[in-house]
C-alpha cells in the first residue's frame, strides 16, 4: 500500500462499517464491564476481529494501550513511559526513550522474500519507536498533561495493512452526558484480578468533563492495569482522550482529553507532502459535495443556511482542505457529515419498501464514498454516488434479498481493499 493511499483511509470507513455492523455497539452498551485500576481502562466486551485495528498495545515501562493516529505516530499516556511522583514536589523519573507498539491480530504486508503469502494470515505486528513526552507532564500536579507520542521507526503501511485512527478535532469537546467508547488491553474481572483477554471496549456516559479530564464514575464499570494510554473514542470513532488514572476510593476513571493539547499532538504528527495533500483534498471535496447532494435529496434535519460544511462547491471544499494542517481535521469533517446523514435524515414514510430503499440507497452511496476515499477503484453502476439511482433501482420491485446481497457484496469488496 502506498503512502498516498494509506493517508486517505479516513474515519468514513469506521462510520460505514459501524452503521452496517451496529450490533457490537449495543452489546458494548448492554453489558459493559470494565475492571478497576490505578492507571486505567477496561474489560468491557471483546472488540470484533477487524475493527479498531489502529488501537494496539505498547511496551514501555510496562504494558499499556495506545492508538495509531497516523502511519508513524502513536498516542499514549506519558506515565506508560515515565514515572511521575509528587512527594511533595512533582518530578519525573525512570523514563524510557524507546517503546514498542504492537498491532494486534492484523494482516501483515507480504514478505516477497518468502514463498508463503503472509498477508493472508492475521498476526501481531510490532514496530519500535522514539518517545516524545508532553513538555509539562508531571510539572504542576500528579499525572498532569499525561500524554506521550511514540514516533515509529517506519510507517505502518510498510509492515501491516492497517488504517490509522482519526484524532478528534479541537472543536469537538466531550461533555457531561456524552456516551463515549473506551478501548484497551488491560486486566479483566472484578478488582482486575483476572488476566488480560485481548482488546476490549465499553461505551459509558461521561460524568463530568473539562480540559483537565473526562471523568467516568461507576461502582461496577471501571478501568484496569494495562488500559493506560488507550483511547476514549468520540461519537465519530475519533480519539478524544487518553486513559490516565483511577481513584479507587471514589470509583472514578479519568481520561485526559485531546482537545487542550491538539496543537502539540498535531505538531508531532507526520506532515503531508503537497502532492499527497492536493490529491487528498480533491477526494475530500468530492466526498463533501456528495454528502450535501444526498442531504438535499432526503428528508433531513435543517442545517444553517450559511453552514460552509454543507455546500456543493468542489472548489470551496478543496481550497479549505488545502489550508488545513492535518488529515485528522478532514477525517472529522467527513465523519461529522456522515453521522448527520445517518442520524438526522429519515425516509418520508416510516414503513414498507420506501423505508428499506432509502436505507439501501444511503448505504450504497456511503460505500461508494469509501471506495473513492480509499482509492479502491471499484467501478460499475452499483458503485454510483447517485442516491436517486440506487433508490429507484430498489423501488423497481427489487426484493430485499437482492438489496441485502448488493450491500453485502460491496462491504466485502471494501474490506478486502487494503
Amino acid at each position: 500500500m502506498s503512502a498516498a493511499k494509506s493517508v486517505t483511509r479516513v474515519v468514513l470507513a469506521a462510520m460505514i462499517f459501524g452503521l452496517m455492523s451496529a450490533p457490537w455497539v449495543f452489546a458494548a452498551q448492554a453489558q459493559p464491564q470494565i475492571g478497576k485500576k490505578e492507571y486505567p481502562l477496561s474489560t468491557g466486551t471483546p472488540v470484533p476481529v477487524g475493527q479498531m485495528e489502529a488501537i494496539g498495545f505498547l511496551a514501555g515501562l510496562g504494558s499499556c494501550s495506545a492508538s495509531l493516529i497516523d502511519q508513524k505516530t502513536v498516542l499514549t499516556a506519558a506515565h506508560c513511559v515515565c514515572d511521575c511522583a509528587c512527594q511533595p514536589v512533582c518530578q519525573i523519573s525512570n523514563c524510557t526513550s524507546r517503546a514498542v507498539f504492537t498491532l494486534h491480530d492484523v494482516y501483515p504486508v507480504d514478505d516477497p522474500g518468502t514463498p508463503a503469502d503472509e498477508s493472508r494470515t492475521r498476526t501481531n505486528v510490532s514496530i519500535g519507536g522514539t518517545v516524545i513526552l508532553h513538555p509539562t507532564f508531571c510539572k504542576t500536579r500528579w499525572l498532569s498533561d499525561d500524554y506521550a507520542i511514540v514516533k515509529l521507526d517506519r510507517p505502518v503501511y510498510e509492515v501491516a495493512k492497517v488504517w490509522h485512527a482519526c484524532l478528534s478535532p479541537p472543536t469537538v469537546e466531550p461533555r457531561k452526558g456524552d456516551r463515549l467508547t473506551l478501548v484497551g488491553f488491560g486486566s479483566t474481572g472484578t478488582g482486575c484480578t483476572d488476566v488480560p483477554k485481548g482488546k476490549r471496549m465499553a461505551t459509558l456516559q461521561v460524568e463530568s468533563a473539562g480540559p483537565l479530564g473526562i471523568l467516568f464514575t461507576n461502582a461496577f464499570i471501571y478501568a484496569c492495569p494495562g488500559d493506560s494510554g488507550g483511547p476514549v473514542l468520540d461519537r465519530y470513532g475519533c480519539v478524544a482522550g487518553v486513559a490516565s488514572h483511577y481513584d479507587s476510593a471514589k470509583g472514578e476513571s479519568t481520561y485526559r482529553p485531546t482537545y487542550p493539547v491538539y496543537s502539540w499532538i498535531s505538531a508531532n504528527m507526520e506532515p503531508l507532502g503537497d502532492d499527497i495533500r492536493a490529491e487528498n483534498c480533491g477526494l475530500y471535496a468530492q466526498t463533501a459535495v456528495s454528502q450535501n447532494e444526498e442531504r438535499k435529496k432526503r428528508t433531513c434535519a435543517a442545517v444553517a443556511p450559511n453552514d460552509p460544511k454543507w455546500v456543493s462547491n468542489l472548489e470551496y471544499h478543496s481550497k479549505w482542505c488545502m489550508q488545513q494542517g492535518g488529515q485528522q481535521i478532514l477525517d472529522a469533517g467527513t465523519s461529522e457529515r456522515e453521522g448527520f446523514l445517518a442520524k438526522s435524515c429519515q425516509p418520508k414514510y416510516e414503513a414498507g419498501t420506501t423505508k428499506r430503499c432509502v436505507a439501501y440507497a444511503a448505504t450504497a452511496v456511503a460505500q461508494q464514498r469509501y471506495n473513492i476515499n480509499g482509492r479502491c477503484n471499484f467501478t460499475g453502476p452499483e458503485w454510483s454516488l447517485d442516491f436517486d439511482y440506487h433508490y429507484k433501482w430498489c423501488m423497481g420491485g427489487v426484493p430485499s434479498a437482492a438489496t441485502d446481497a448488493g450491500a453485502a457484496k460491496r462491504k466485502a469488496a471494501l474490506q478486502n481493499c487494503r
